[in-house]
């Protein structure tokens, strides 16, 4: 067979290098003769529509940065809770990488996904300079085996996981500020955490948002506890909850303290969250300052994220949602943690609807113009906008 099959190719080579193209461009019956270079038009076409909606509607940041990038993985023991956080980290390297202390981004895995998760995410910002640590939360990782309790019983059938989310990014950026490898690299006065679902509840708990959980079984709800971890100056919540979920009322985003970019797919529905539109809540009911809310089309939770996923499924995604989603975060990041003008305009300035044919839109309120803020070449902090 191995013989058969080379002879073959060898046959297959010879033809093309005599006439050409090996492929056959098959008439089906009963159309016209097409062009004999009409493939090539179409190509050509497409490829100069993507240029001109690439000149109309700049990119923001959308390949790879210049920085390769290194990953390592921890498993960081909490003794206080006796719990075990496994984390992994993605950071950018090389002599101009590691002139300067680099911003820092926790990405706050969701249900049913561990620290291998989001690096779709994690390694394109640190290919830009971000130093990514992808935090995986114990109760709710997809290798947890009460797991299937979680998801029957909704966001709140086991208020001690997904209270124990909040605790878990405060505890691994404690950790990361220590290590070694992380400690003397990590810009302190630029820090962000990123979540999606229940990730996205974790993060918005460390950035102020008033959570009211019941302390003791049967027992009332205690009002308004508080997550707040002051570290944090910005914040991503793809998928956020919506009120009554995970102790979340309507009141509950009035205490948000960070500027936010709240991620919305306009087909993410699920038995704890009716209707996409009850995911604007968080967006609708802050006051703070410097909010922005993405909304696309035709996408779900699993267009936000990198966990494998059955055929069938495949086919509904949003191929594009990726794509979307790097270049704003990477816009929100360098406007909110590096202080780029040139990066919050490309927000305010909506490029990101031209540039997916109407297929995403960037809304935002109570935006402030920020500086840019230069980062310390030696340990110290950065310069406050």
């Amino acid at each position: 067979m191995r013989r058969n099959a080379t002879i073959r190719l060898i046959l297959l080579s010879a033809a093309c290098t005599a006439g050409g193209s090996a492929f056959s461009w098959a008439q089906a019956p009963g159309t016209p003769a097409a062009p004999e270079r009409r493939p090539r038009v179409i190509i050509r076409d497409a490829r100069s529509k993507a240029e001109s909606r690439d000149q109309q509607y700049p990119p923001y940041n959308r390949e790879a940065g210049p920085f390769p990038v290194r990953t390592a993985s921890a498993e960081w023991l909490d003794g206080a809770r006796t719990r075990t956080v496994r984390v992994k980290a993605y950071r950018p390297i090389g002599d101009q990488a590691e002139a300067r202390r680099r911003p820092l981004v926790l990405l706050s895995a969701g249900l049913a996904q561990t620290r291998d998760d989001g690096g779709f995410l994690a390694e394109h910002w640190a290919s830009h300079g971000y130093i990514t640590l992808v935090v995986e939360h114990e109760a709710i990782a997809r290798n947890d085996p009460p797991r299937d309790a979680a998801r029957a019983g909704g966001f709140d059938a086991r208020p001690e996981a997904w209270r124990a989310i909040p605790l878990d990014l405060r505890f691994a950026l404690d950790q990361a500020l220590r290590d070694p490898a992380l400690a003397t690299r990590v810009d302190r006065e630029r820090i962000g955490v990123f979540g999606q679902g229940m990730g996205a509840f974790g993060a918005l708990a460390v950035c102020g948002v008033s959570v009211d959980f019941p302390q003791k079984r049967n027992e009332a709800a205690a009002r308004d506890v508080t997550f707040l971890d002051p570290r944090f100056r910005a914040l991503i919540a793809a998928s956020p909850p919506s009120e009554d979920v995970c102790g979340l009322d309507r009141t509950a985003w009035q205490t948000l303290a960070t500027p936010a970019l709240h991620v919305v797919g306009m087909a993410d529905e699920t038995s704890d969250v009716k209707s996409w539109r009850d995911r604007l809540t968080g967006y609708r009911q802050t006051t703070q300052r410097d909010q922005f809310l993405l909304t696309i089309r035709r996408a779900d939770a699993a267009d936000l994220n990198d966990a494998p996923l059955s055929k069938q499924a495949e086919r509904g995604r949003q191929p594009a949602a990726r794509d979307w989603l790097r270049m704003t975060s990477m816009a929100f990041w360098d406007s909110y943690l590096l202080g780029d003008p040139a990066a919050q305009q490309w927000l305010l300035d909506d490029l990101i609807e031209g540039a997916s044919a109407r297929a995403v839109k960037l809304d935002s309120k109570n935006v402030t113009p920020v500086g840019r803020i230069i980062a310390p070449e030696t340990p110290g902090t950065a310069q406050p906008r």
